[in-house]
């Protein structure tokens, strides 16, 4: 485990990939930039324009203030502290995943799009509202360049979902699709200055309290010399960042989940009926 500050979850596999090579003895090509570079570059008068007009796209999400999203805990309030979150894992194989990969060919989405629009009315149902933000993340390795650049790119994106009662599931899942593309189109501007901003206005709710991600899967056992490296995984015990997290794991023939959820809310069991 690393802190954000020195990597992202991205940053792994150009990581290890390097620490193989040198193992072996090969020669590590030169980086054609470094991560000074892209933070130089950040701060370029361009660069700021960029955010500037992509802050537009984010505060008229959120012009009318954020919606509440009232998750129906077990118990009744956070309690501040650390404690570590309780994780619920669960697997979609077989026909079912047959099925949304059929359903996402005929929509030309992904079985992220699609995963992410049936996760967020879940959670509409089990909230009973119809306003909500769903959180995703944006790896923010917008140049070629910074594809296999070892730092901190990852983004937030709290991406506010209206749900229609009459609308049918694939209505929904094509305006989901173009929603989450044009949060993606605009994912240079950091989510800590959004919360800064509405912060400001008087907005003091909690903007993000559902996240929901995905990732392909990624090399767990690799060569180091004679020996082998193998990714083991590992709890921690800071607190979860918010109230629940799904995180999802693509394989060839699986996708495996993680739901993660304050133990000081839920119960094992309540999670489990989300399933």
């Amino acid at each position: 485990d690393t802190h954000h500050i020195i990597m992202d979850g991205m940053s792994y596999g150009p990581f290890f990939d390097a620490l193989s090579k040198a193992y072996a003895g090969e020669e590590l090509a030169s980086p054609a930039i470094q991560y000074t570079d892209y933070a130089t570059w950040q701060q370029s008068e361009a660069q700021k324009e960029v955010r500037r007009r992509q802050a537009a796209f984010w505060h008229s999400m959120f012009e009318d203030g954020i919606p509440a999203l009232e998750l129906p805990a077990d118990s009744g309030e956070h309690a501040f502290g650390n404690r570590a979150g309780s994780i619920h894992s669960f697997r979609i194989e077989g026909d079912l995943l047959e099925k949304i990969q059929s359903i996402c060919i005929q929509t030309q989405t992904t079985p992220y799009i699609f995963l992410y629009s049936a996760f967020t009315l879940l959670i509409g149902k089990y909230t009973q509202t119809e306003d909500l933000v769903i959180a995703t993340t944006s790896a923010g390795r917008n140049l070629p360049q910074t594809e296999d650049m070892v730092g901190m790119f990852v983004n937030t994106l709290p991406v506010r979902n209206q749900i229609e009662t009459a609308q049918s599931f694939f209505s929904f899942l094509e305006k989901t699709k173009q929603l989450l593309l044009s949060a993606f189109e605009n994912n240079a501007y950091p989510y800590d200055e959004l919360v800064s901003s509405l912060r400001s206005k008087g907005h003091s709710e909690s903007l993000v309290r559902v996240m929901f991600t995905m990732l392909k899967e990624r090399e767990e056992n690799l060569p180091l010399g004679s020996c082998k490296l193998n990714a083991l995984p590992f709890r921690g015990d800071s607190a979860p960042m918010f109230d629940l997290t799904l995180s999802g794991t693509e394989h060839l023939h699986w996708i495996d989940f993680e739901l993660e959820f304050d133990p000081l809310l839920f119960s094992a069991e309540s999670i489990q009926l989300l399933e």
